[in-house]
Parts: structure tokens; C-alpha cells; sequence
């Protein structure tokens, strides 16, 4: 990184000296004092196991010169959880490669720290299902299938039954399906907020 008049790097020497220049440079005891200044290398952080788009920021990286000390970020650490939608991921903790000197210290290159993290867990999720009871003709549209949400969802009810049949016990007539009713959640317009449970509509 060349050589500096003070032992803090502030000053770089010139590449050569002639003359008058070697002269101020050496000063009355004509010794012309040389200090190296120490490297400045990089701590940068990666890792892997998040779905695009997470919003979990990585830490952002740090210089340090040969021989500083190091401070690895702490905001995630072995045993570290986010919530990632509405699942939870569990993080590794961090690899240094290549591993800090003495003391954690910065050695004389680019470290980089590494994780990994895993999916441990997810929100449950709750049934929604639709039965027929009552009178109904022997033939109809298919019943809806069973839905899975997570609570707090905004869920819409299915549409309603149709047949082609007119007729009961051979009397002639329209069949008309009555709707989907529940006592498990309030629906308005059609829609209803997912509670922490199942919920059957017949």
C-alpha cells in the first residue's frame, strides 16, 4: 500500500526522492523514516434459505485494516427466528471463511460470513367444508372441496348448487338450492373472516 511519514498512514512518502527533496525528506540525522500502513479488508455477509422477496435485511458489509479487531454483526445469531409470510425460519449462525486472527482479528483478507437458514415451523391452517342436507334431488353440480386457510383470511363462500332435475317422487317442479348457511362464522357479502377453527357450511 506504499510507504507513509507517520506511523497512522496520514501521510504517503513520495515514490522517489532527488536532491533537495531527500535531503528535507531525511532531515538532521539524514534517516528518512518509512511506515507501511495496514491493509484494509473487507467482513461481508451472505446466506441462503429465504424465499425471494423476504424482508429480512442482510447485514450490511464492514472494512476493517489488518490486525483490528472484528465485530460480527449480532442482530442474527445461531438459534435466530423470522417470520417469513406465514411461515418461521430458524438461522444457523455465522461461518467466517477464512476464520479471524488472534483475537478476532482481521486477517490480512476478505472474510466472509456465512448462514444458513431453515423453515421450522408454519401457521396452522383450518378446513372449510360444505356438506348437503335436507331434501335434494338425485343429481347436482359437485359439492364444493374442502378449502384450507390460515386464520384472519378473507374468505369467500362457494357458489351454490345447481340441477337439471324437475321433478320429485314424479311430481313435476323446479328444485332451487337454498344457499350455504353456517353457525361458525358471521358471513356478509358473501365473504367471512377465517377464525382460528373450522368451519362447515351445509
Amino acid at each position: 500500500t506504499g510507504w507513509y511519514t507517520t506511523t497512522d498512514g496520514d501521510a504517503e512518502h513520495e515514490s522517489s526522492y532527488t536532491g533537495a527533496g531527500i535531503a528535507q525528506a531525511a532531515g538532521a540525522d539524514n534517516v528518512i523514516d518509512c511506515y507501511a500502513r495496514p491493509g484494509e479488508y473487507t467482513l461481508s455477509y451472505s446466506w441462503t434459505g429465504l424465499p425471494e422477496g423476504a424482508d429480512v435485511p442482510l447485514p450490511e458489509s464492514a472494512s476493517y485494516s489488518y490486525g483490528a479487531p472484528v465485530t460480527v454483526d449480532g442482530t442474527y445469531g445461531a438459534g435466530s427466528t423470522a417470520k417469513v409470510g406465514h411461515d418461521t425460519y430458524t438461522f444457523s449462525g455465522w461461518t467466517l471463511n477464512p476464520a479471524l486472527g488472534h483475537g478476532s482479528t482481521m486477517p490480512a483478507s476478505h472474510v466472509n460470513a456465512s448462514g444458513n437458514w431453515e423453515k421450522t415451523g408454519s401457521d396452522p391452517q383450518f378446513d372449510v367444508t360444505y356438506e348437503v342436507t335436507g331434501d335434494a334431488p338425485d343429481v347436482y353440480s359437485d359439492v364444493p372441496a374442502t378449502e384450507k386457510h390460515y386464520e384472519g383470511d378473507n374468505v369467500k363462500v362457494a357458489a351454490g348448487l345447481t340441477t337439471s332435475e324437475n321433478e320429485k317422487d314424479g311430481v313435476s317442479g323446479t328444485w332451487a338450492f337454498n344457499g350455504w348457511s353456517t353457525d361458525d362464522v358471521t358471513v356478509s357479502g358473501g365473504e367471512f373472516i377465517m377464525p382460528a377453527g373450522s368451519v362447515n357450511f351445509t
